[in-house]
């Protein structure tokens, strides 16, 4: 996907919020010029952890990066790519395709 056609949909996803905001798998949108990046819900997944939610750990495990215009954009999305990052062992690809 272009980064023209991602920049639409991330707009399409922000007037649409009752969907929930989501671009790709622990990075989503909530309002317009953000993009959050969801480490908390990442590490669960990958590490299969069935604790009780913890609102404290997601609000510390949150990072929220704004942007302004497409080439920001652009810069941002691949930064929270890039953070979120892939999974470095056989196990956590397993576990990556199964929740990722």
């Amino acid at each position: 996907m272009s980064v023209k056609a991602e920049v639409k949909s991330l707009r399409r996803i922000q007037d649409k919020i009752s969907h929930g905001g989501r671009i790709a798998p622990f990075i989503h949108s909530a309002k317009p010029g953000y993009i959050c990046v969801d480490f908390y819900s990442r590490n669960r997944a990958l590490f299969d952890d069935n604790s009780e939610w913890d609102v404290d750990d997601y609000e510390a495990q949150k990072m929220i990066l704004p942007f302004s215009g497409r080439d920001e954009f652009r810069r941002v999305y691949r930064l929270a790519r890039l953070l979120r990052g892939c999974p470095r062992s056989h196990m956590e690809s397993l576990l990556w395709r199964k929740y990722g």
